[in-house]
This record gives C-alpha cells, structure tokens and sequence, in this order.
C-alpha cells in the first residue's frame, strides 16, 4: 500500500474518534449555576485592573456552554437591595432564558465604629437546590460562575456523584481549593472566553 493510500485509511478512522468525544460531550446532560454577587463582583475588578472590558452577557453565556451539552438546569443567585429594588425587567429576561432565579435582599449591618456594609449569601441556598435536584435528575457536568472557596466541600460531594465540575470565574478571584477541586476552569481574563460571553 502506497502512503496517499494508507493516509486516506488512517483519517477516516481519526475523524470518526473526535467526531465520537464531540458527540459523548453533547450528550451529557449540564447544569448552569449563577453565584450573580460573586461573578459580578470579580467582574468589575478585572474591569478596573484592566484585565478585561465589559459586562456578562448572559445569553450569550447560556449560548457559550451549550458546548458542553443539553441544558436541564440553570438558576441563577442574585442580591437585591430591599423588595421595592425594580429588578422585573432583568429578572423577566432571564427568565425569558430559561433560568430560574433565587433572589435575596440584602441584610445591612453596623459595626461598632459607626461603619455600615451589607451582607447577602446565598450559598446555603444554591447548594441546598442542586442538592434537591439531584435526588430526583441526574447530571453529567456542571458549570459553576463562582471562585468562592465555601462552594468546596459542595463540590467534593458532586464530584462524589461522579457529575463533573467546571468552575468560571477570573483568576484572581478564583479560591486555590476551589480550583484544584474543577475538572476544568475557564478564566474570564482568557480573550477565547470572554470575547464570547462579553456584551
């Protein structure tokens, strides 16, 4: 066999191994978890140091990590500042995108030297859902927006379950536990991510 011949024995069979990883990867079934404060919050640093530019787009995220697979869940945590904060129209469109959202309102605390901050987690929350979800649905992979490091013990316990974990965030934000615990990281500061979930 001359090696024009044997090349064009060889690619086929390539082309149907990679065709196959890409068709196992879109099989699985994904969830999408939103931490909104977190995520926003790594945001607007990376825009101040100057890493990146930009806000999250998020149907263009949703759109982005349907790479991985078949969408089954996504829900998105977000901090509202009172009831009356008019957030409709936001919450209406990502609900028009098929997220469900968990929303909270801030509690506003008053330290001893006069200072005020506010304080709103969500954490509880969003590992008590996927927790919930899980009893009933399976999932293969999940996608997680958050570098916070007290998501670590939830995702030793996912990872447990066999579901596969992917973590977003930007590199400086992003918990060294929480990372060493991902499957795979996509750092917002990497242009191939952000140039496609930015608006």
């Amino acid at each position: 066999m001359n090696f024009s011949k044997l090349i064009q024995k060889i690619l086929p069979s390539l082309k149907t191994e990679r065709e196959q990883n890409y068709i196992e990867e879109k099989t699985e079934k994904v969830g999408i978890i939103i931490d909104n404060y977190n995520i926003w919050k790594s945001i607007e640093t990376a825009n101040r140091e100057n890493l990146i530019t930009g806000k999250l787009d998020y149907k263009k995220t949703l759109n982005y990590f349907r790479f991985s697979g078949q969408i089954t869940y996504s829900k998105i945590y977000i901090t509202v500042s009172d009831e009356k904060e008019h957030l409709n129209g936001f919450i209406g469109f990502l609900e028009s995108l098929g997220m469900d959202v968990v929303k909270k309102v801030a509690k506003y605390i008053k330290t001893d030297e006069g200072n005020i901050f506010s304080k709103s987690n969500l954490d509880v929350e969003l590992a008590v859902d996927i927790t919930e979800y899980l009893k009933g649905n399976h999932l293969d992979r999940i996608v997680l927006f958050s570098g916070d490091s007290d998501f670590i013990y939830l995702l030793k316990t996912l990872h447990s379950k066999g579901i596969k974990i992917d973590i977003v965030s930007t590199d400086k934000s992003l918990a060294h536990d929480l990372k060493e615990e991902a499957d795979r990281v996509f750092h917002l500061e990497d242009r191939e991510v952000w140039d496609n979930i930015k608006r």
